[in-house]
């Protein structure tokens, strides 16, 4: 009853509308964390409380039919929750787009899904035990888990173009593994265009001064990793001369010492099929891996130091306040 009360007082809030939502003084974030720690808490007591139901219905036999309905309305409304967060962290991906966290977020919800089923079974059907839901939760967790493996979620992210700043958050996609390639293309596609827009101007506002920032600091990720990849995958006499090039103080010692780990980094046991594919990619568009992502690194260098736009402390945010869930940016950014 408690529930029901709770789901009726607050309907229009656990199932707002963009518009509606307005209306709370909340941001997105607010409102899709409020509604999973709502969803956590309830869901913890629901499951106490359907199951003891379930028990006391088995210990009094006859006439226990009420009990069977009392728990089938409780599994309904804790499913009611349930259908608030997904429609929460919908609102949300509509207008932010994807990342792993949401998208874990929303496997998570099928996993809470799938346990209320199966409690609702074990309410339901006298025969159904308690070790056939814990067989069951373990087979959706392993379902789950292949997903994960199988799916290609970075791809996902790159199409969905995660919004940071009322701009493609670049930097979170160029920062996804070689999964999301593509993205990589189209980041430096998006950054030339929206350089074009910054170099006119000779003052940026704050959050102009967060958008370049968030360019700037992408297309060096980028450069990061195709030299990441070049050193692995790229012919091996090639990155030699590379190294001495580049190292013009190293000595006979040094380069010794350089060729010795450059084998170990290529062994094939750091072998990986996905990155040795990306590097084939930049070999075929070296053009624009190389050649453009370095002249654009250059022009918005050139375009701060003409007007004197310090990005400094938008580019320490990005890299040392911000956080970015299952996402390691020390790779290259230590």
């Amino acid at each position: 009853m408690l529930f029901a009360v709770f789901l009726t007082v607050q309907f229009q809030y656990l199932f707002a509308s963009h518009e509606v939502f307005k209306t709370f003084g909340l941001t997105y974030s607010q409102y899709v964390r409020k509604g999973f720690f709502e969803l956590l808490v309830a869901t913890e007591i629901g499951w106490v409380i359907s199951y003891v139901i379930i028990l006391k219905k088995r210990i009094i036999g006859k006439h226990s039919s009420i009990f069977m309905y009392l728990n089938v309305g409780l599994i309904v409304e804790l499913i009611l929750l349930l259908a608030s967060a997904l429609r929460r962290d919908l609102m949300y991906i509509e207008v932010y787009g994807l990342t792993r966290t949401r998208i874990i977020d929303e496997l998570f919800l099928i996993w809470l899904l799938g346990g209320l089923m199966l409690l609702s079974v074990l309410n339901i059907w006298e025969k159904f035990q308690e070790k056939y839901v814990i067989a069951g939760m373990g087979a959706i967790s392993i379902g789950i888990l292949m997903y994960l493996n199988l799916f290609n979620m970075d791809m996902q992210i790159v199409a969905a173009a995660p919004i940071r700043h009322d701009q493609k958050d670049l930097f979170y996609i160029t920062n996804l593994s070689e999964d999301a390639f593509d993205g990589w293309k189209e980041a430096i596609v998006y950054a030339r265009e929206r350089i074009e827009y910054f170099l006119p101007k000779s003052e940026l506002t704050d959050d102009e001064q967060a958008q370049l920032a968030n360019l700037k600091l992408a297309l060096i990720t980028l450069r990061l990793k195709r030299d990441k990849l070049e050193r692995q995958y790229g012919p091996y006499e090639a990155v030699i001369d590379n190294y001495k090039k580049n190292n013009t103080w190293a000595n006979d010692k040094d380069i010794r010492r350089y060729e010795k780990t450059l084998r170990k980094d290529r062994a094939w046991q750091a072998y990986n099929s996905t990155e040795y594919a990306a590097w084939k990619k930049i070999e075929q568009d070296n053009k624009l891996f190389t050649t453009e992502v370095d002249l654009l690194i250059r022009r918005i260098e050139d375009y701060q130091r003409i007007n004197n736009i310090d990005l400094f402390a938008k580019e320490w945010w990005i890299l040392r306040e911000l956080e970015y869930p299952f996402v390691d940016t020390t790779d290259y950014f230590p």
